[in-house]
């Protein structure tokens, strides 16, 4: 497996600057959670966010292993940048005042 990086740009409706990213972030990982699901073979109503959650991070934790993959590290990185992500929305949420703020795109 190459640890090469993967550039995907969006086109802007799927990127808009002064959007919720929280809120985007979550919308575009539903999909990739509904699709995992869907290639198990499963409906979406048979179990819940949380379950397929737990599902598909295990499944990660398997490939991480198979493939030499540090999980844990994988893993604090993952939460270092959920955290930093987070600050950044809260940052940009002072910059605009809520009234201003832009609704994505659908």
């Amino acid at each position: 497996m190459s640890n090469a990086h993967i550039m995907v740009s969006l086109p802007a409706e799927f990127h808009p600057a002064p959007v919720d990213m929280a809120e985007f972030r979550a919308e575009r990982f539903e999909k990739i959670l509904k699709a995992y699901m869907l290639a198990k073979g499963n409906s979406w109503q048979d179990g819940t966010g949380q379950s397929w959650l737990a599902d598909m991070l295990a499944d990660a934790l398997h490939w991480a292993d198979v493939n030499g993959v540090n999980a844990s590290f994988v893993l604090k990185m993952a939460q270092s940048h959920f955290e930093s992500e987070k600050l950044e929305d809260v940052r940009q949420k002072m910059v605009r005042p809520s009234h201003q703020q832009a609704t994505p795109h659908h």
